[in-house]
């Protein structure tokens, strides 16, 4: 029984001392600095006390896995710090099920400059113009073309509305003044330019450029948009000069998408 324990004792004796020597006997993986070598122009690599290499990262360097925005690094400035600026936005949706991440249809992430910005690619955008026709009864008649991007990107794209004058009746004394355009959708006011545009010709036009804001929820939505166009003249009716004073309504015949940041 004695003999079976100093045995296993041996054994156990034999074993630690192989780790050791084992261990004693391992190569070093550095004698001095210069035998180490950096990851990236963004690490010092040195040489420890142990014999292995360390990377030790450098401050305001684009490289050194640590974003640091207030050395001004970005997305669009520092890709391998801080992420790509790339893909479609995720938003949050409320169904019977509960809420759930989808992805936007158009709505991507994109530099501009230095900053990640919400915007539309521009293969994804198509441009519409719609046209629509006011019809002022013993007055004037006019086309109202509207132009614009579908997807609609509110932070860099506008609404251009163009009015034509194409019949103007004989009673009205001297031209048709227009003072205002909105782009609406139901009551919600997108767009407005209080103008001062007068036509008195058929043939005569103007264009008035509308920057468009929107208050939805939802990075992405489909709208369904009127233009409404204010406008007044002078109209003889065989007893005198009236002013008139009236606006026209009308509905674009296509949806448009509006991508909002």
């Amino acid at each position: 029984m004695v003999k079976k324990e100093i045995f296993v004792w041996l054994v156990i004796i034999i074993v630690i001392a192989s780790v050791l020597l084992i261990a004693g006997c391992s190569k070093a993986e550095c004698k001095k600095n210069s035998d180490c070598t950096a990851v990236n122009k963004c690490f010092t690599a040195r040489c420890g006390d142990d014999g292995k290499c360390s990377q030790t990262p450098k401050s305001d360097c684009c490289g050194n896995a640590k974003c640091e925005e207030d050395s001004g690094e970005t997305k669009c400035t520092c890709s391998q710090d801080c992420g790509k600026c790339s893909g479609h936005v995720k938003y949050t949706v409320t169904t019977t099920r509960g809420s759930k991440s989808v992805n936007a249809t158009y709505a991507v992430y994109k530099c501009e400059d230095t900053t990640c910005l919400v915007g539309v690619d521009d293969d994804q955008i198509n441009e519409l113009k719609l046209t629509n026709n006011v019809d002022e009864r013993s007055g004037f008649k006019a086309e109202v073309l509207t132009t614009l991007n579908n997807p609609f990107d509110t932070r860099t794209a506008t609404a251009s509305v163009r009015v034509l004058l194409t019949d103007i009746n004989l009673n009205v004394m001297g031209a048709i003044t227009f003072t205002r355009i909105q782009i609406l959708e139901g009551s919600e006011l997108l767009g407005e330019n209080i103008i001062s545009q007068s036509l008195g010709s058929v043939g005569e036009s103007f264009t008035e450029e509308l920057s468009l804001t929107s208050s939805q929820s939802l990075v992405e939505e489909s709208k369904t948009l009127d233009v409404k166009v204010d406008y007044e003249y002078i109209y003889n009716d065989g007893r005198g000069d009236v002013i008139k004073r009236n606006y026209a309504k009308n509905r674009l015949t296509e949806k448009v998408i509006f991508v909002v940041q």
